[in-house]
């Protein structure tokens, strides 16, 4: 199902964004409109792959923009997980199997380089 702004078409923000990942988009080592993806299952169960674009603000599923976390929780709880928290950085990767985290270490490593 996917969720819109009522008459818009545009799809539902539902995070405030956040400075870390304004940085590293901002970085140039990810960019809006990338295709993102992650594979969970609950503990004993097949894994399922799920895949986002990544927004401004965020990471867009179903027509919802959510932060990188809340989106990585929405997928696993829509896999049947009861998780209450994740790390987003460390759940979606990029097309070629980068996790998301490899870019925000580079991003904050050059930034020290910088002082």
């Amino acid at each position: 199902m996917v969720t819109h702004a009522a008459g818009t078409g545009e799809p539902v923000v539902d995070t405030k964004g956040s400075i870390q990942y304004d940085a590293v988009l901002a970085s140039g080592l990810i960019r809006v409109g990338q295709q993102v993806w992650m594979k969970y299952g609950p503990r004993g169960e097949e894994k399922q792959i799920f895949h986002g674009t990544l927004r401004e603000q965020g990471v867009e599923i179903d027509g919802r923009i959510m932060s990188l976390s809340a989106a990585a929780l929405y997928c696993m709880r829509s896999a049947g997980s009861k998780r209450i928290s994740v790390n987003g950085w460390l759940t979606w990767k990029t097309e070629d199997g980068t996790l998301l985290n490899e870019f925000y270490r580079r991003s904050f490593d050059d930034e020290k380089l910088d002082v």
